[in-house]
């Protein structure tokens, strides 16, 4: 059963909190799903790199949370390793790039709040 209807074609990354909440990419399509508990979305985070005036999508290969809860993906077409900005000066949200890497598959959080990225 999908009761939150989500769409999970190509599921490359899953995070689980401690919470019940869980977050999930797919690799056909460029957004962080958030469920609650339940299983329902009540969040969708859309990966869209702004570029002035235009907006470029990019898809998340994998997916984390950071140290300080925020959302973290690699982006293994763009070679870079994204984290979600809600406090930015978009009304949505920016995903800003950090770490130039090869082709970043993976990623986690070390237990001192180290990013860990596999690199295929």
């Amino acid at each position: 059963e999908n009761p939150g209807g989500v769409n999970s074609d190509g599921l490359s990354g899953i995070h689980c909190c401690l919470d019940g909440t869980t977050y999930i990419v797919s690799v056909s399509s460029p957004r962080v799903h958030v469920l609650n508990r339940s299983g329902q979305v009540f969040q969708t985070l859309y990966c869209v790199q702004n570029q002035g005036r235009s907006k470029e999508p990019f898809l998340p290969e994998d997916v984390t949370l950071t140290r300080a809860g925020m959302v973290a993906v690699t982006d293994m077409v763009g070679g870079v390793i994204r984290i979600f900005n809600p406090h930015s000066k978009f009304s949505e949200g920016e995903w800003i790039k950090i770490g130039k890497i090869d082709c970043p598959k993976g990623i986690g959080v070390d237990p001192s709040g180290n990013l860990l990225v596999a690199d295929y």
